[in-house]
């Protein structure tokens, strides 16, 4: 066997509101090509998922193949983003960090394989990615709904059975049925009566994960998909040979998506609040209007560090205030006298002139502004009712889809029932009235429509082999009683002597028999 491969789905509800993704398509639409990045929980540790359990040693082990040896990861380059786990495809962006959050502590983490958290539960740890979205078309499906679901692909090298810690192939218990303490299969009643009954699920070993991706809502959203039945895998030898695909998915919450934002060379607009930050450093203007001079005679000598540069004199000459005060230095005094007199242009640009035709361009340019962002204002909210229709729109679509799958899912499922009863499975035993032959259906349905189409396929085959065998032997029974029956050709003695003995002359008929067998048939 060469390996045990997953694809863990989780359809995660919508995290942006209506009016949000108006103003994200907005933004992926206005050609800035920007990035989308989320940050959501891959995967969890220590919780049975369909019938199996990943350990939490395994998981913290094994997470940082998600990202490049470059970034603190163990992988050759950062793992990639697909549509619909499509390797032949170009991936769509790339996981570029992974971190692993530990739930619990002690032997409860070492050990938690031994007694794992039920289904949908937070289990012993989690796997947090961060993945950067480049494709433009992926970016607009995620943000509207139509990609509603990621998927976790990666791998293990063993697979062993909870019970009896064997190799799946090498051990005869079944996952998701309880057994006793010796071993043997418990049922009904006898489950309740048991002191250490015990349900089997199996423990994978060291993880390998490989990609994420992005898909189309499923067709049953709360149901969990199951392309592949545990059951077989000690019955077909030749899955032993071949790797093993095993999907599932469950649904999850809101809260799985820690970040969801757009950024591009502007900034970044977040998705889950509808706040954005730009990138750029915003210089504020003040406008104010024109001082009144101050009366210097008033101001006295040490209040001249108060006075405007423009009106304060670079020299360091002391200015006297009063003409009948005399400097205590040997240097001549001085008076100076600005009432009345205009502030003269400086290097520090303060002209009331020049000031007063910027002030008129800004309030011109601001006006122009105003009314190309009216206009703008409107565009987006025709755009904003345009995007409201169109995702009403693919919401109606999508629900029919979804209905149309359902449907889809149920004649197939009713159709596998029919043939697996005619072929007498095992599985369908005691089917002996419609409401036992519904429920058995309705159980079928809940696996994918590529399962169930592979399955009746496999199955078509099988039936008309059996048919086949069936017509054969129905061809020999016939020859054998035409051959105990034949009519041989009597002999001429014969016929004469029948003649003889009877009264009367030989018929039409008896003349016939004088001739070969295929003369009379011919006649």
């Amino acid at each position: 066997m060469k390996a045990f491969k997953f694809i863990d789905s989780v359809l995660v509800d919508q995290p942006t509101e209506l009016s949000i993704k108006s103003q994200a398509i907005g933004i992926v639409n206005s050609g800035k090509n920007p990035k989308l990045k989320v940050t959501m929980d891959a995967t969890h540790s220590g919780v049975i998922t369909n019938r199996r359990v990943y350990p939490g040693i395994k998981v913290q082990k094994g997470y940082k193949t998600f990202f490049s040896k470059t970034s603190g990861g163990e992988a050759e380059y950062d793992k990639p983003v697909l549509r619909h786990h499509s390797i032949d495809q170009d991936p769509i962006g790339r996981i570029v960090k992974a971190t692993f959050s530990p739930l619990k502590s002690g032997q409860d983490f070492d050990y938690d394989y031994k007694m794992p958290d039920a289904e949908g539960s937070r289990g012993s740890g989690v796997v947090t990615i961060d993945a950067i979205i480049t494709d433009p078309d992926s970016i607009q499906k995620i943000i509207d709904g139509r990609y509603l679901s990621i998927s976790v692909g990666h791998s293990t090298d063993s697979v062993a059975c909870s019970i009896c810690g064997d190799n799946i192939f090498k051990c005869e218990h079944t996952p998701g049925r309880m057994y006793g303490p010796g071993g043997e299969e418990l049922e009904g009643d006898s489950i309740d009566d048991a002191l250490e009954a015990k349900l089997c699920y199996y423990i994978t070993g060291n993880m390998q994960y490989n990609e994420a991706s992005f898909v189309n809502m499923p067709a049953q959203p709360p149901a969990k998909l199951i392309n592949f039945q545990w059951e077989d895998c000690n019955k077909y030898e030749q899955l032993k040979k071949d790797n093993i695909l095993i999907e599932s998915m469950s649904r999850g919450k809101k809260a799985m998506v820690r970040a969801f934002s757009l950024q591009d060379e502007s900034g970044e607009y977040n998705l889950l609040k509808g706040t954005s930050h730009s990138a750029q450093k915003k210089t504020i203007i003040e406008m104010t209007g024109p001082k009144t001079t101050p009366n210097v005679d008033n101001v006295k000598s040490d209040e001249t560090s108060n006075v405007p540069q423009a009106l304060n004199p670079k020299s360091k000459k002391d200015v006297h205030m009063d003409s009948d005060r005399t400097d205590n230095r040997s240097k001549p005094k001085e008076r100076i006298n600005m009432d009345n007199e205009e502030p003269k242009v400086t290097d520090s640009g303060l002209d009331p002139a020049v000031l007063s035709a910027s002030l008129e361009a800004l309030t011109k340019e601001r006006e122009r502004m105003q009314k190309e962002m009216a206009v703008a204002t409107t565009k987006i909210t025709n755009l904003e009712k345009t995007v409201e229709a169109k995702t009403s729109e693919i919401e109606r679509l999508s629900k029919a889809q979804t209905d149309m799958q359902v449907e889809m899912s149920k004649a197939l499922a009713t159709a596998l029932a029919s043939v697996r009863a005619q072929l007498k499975k095992p599985d369908t035993n005691g089917l002996d009235s419609l409401d036992k032959f519904n429920s058995y259906s309705d159980k079928l349905s809940k696996r994918s429509v590529e399962s169930l189409k592979d399955s009746l396929a496999d199955l078509i085959l099988e039936l008309s082999d059996q048919m086949e065998v069936e017509v054969k032997s129905e061809a020999k029974n016939v020859n054998e009683i035409v051959s105990q029956d034949k009519v041989t050709t009597p002999s001429p003695v014969d016929s004469k002597n029948s003649v003889q003995a009877g009264s009367k002359k030989p018929s039409k008929t008896q003349d016939n028999f004088k001739k070969p067998v295929d003369q009379v048939f011919g006649d």
